[in-house]
């Protein structure tokens, strides 16, 4: 934890912009990126397990990850992986 705040005291932030977000949905089975969304304020991050629709296609998550970080010009940047599978059959 020391080493994280270490690094955190050498990165110049800004905090009077919006942060940089982005969220990439990657295929869980075969590993390749779907979709990626940026935008220059928050995006909602699904939760594993829930049902969500990207471009008109329902998707189940499986897993996601978050990274924190500080973009070029010092705006925070958050950067989301969401993976996903194509839901069960309904009978």
């Amino acid at each position: 934890m020391q080493h994280l705040r270490e690094l955190a005291d050498k990165i110049p932030t800004r905090s009077d912009s919006y942060a940089v977000h982005t969220v990439a949905f990657i295929d869980a089975h075969t590993g390749l990126d779907l979709v990626n969304f940026m935008a220059q304020g928050a995006i909602a991050i699904p939760t594993p397990g829930q049902l969500v629709t990207v471009h008109n296609v329902k998707v189940v998550v499986t897993e996601v990850e978050t990274a924190y970080e500080a973009a070029e010009d010092g705006r925070p940047a958050v950067h989301n992986s969401v993976w996903v599978v194509a839901p069960a059959k309904r009978d």
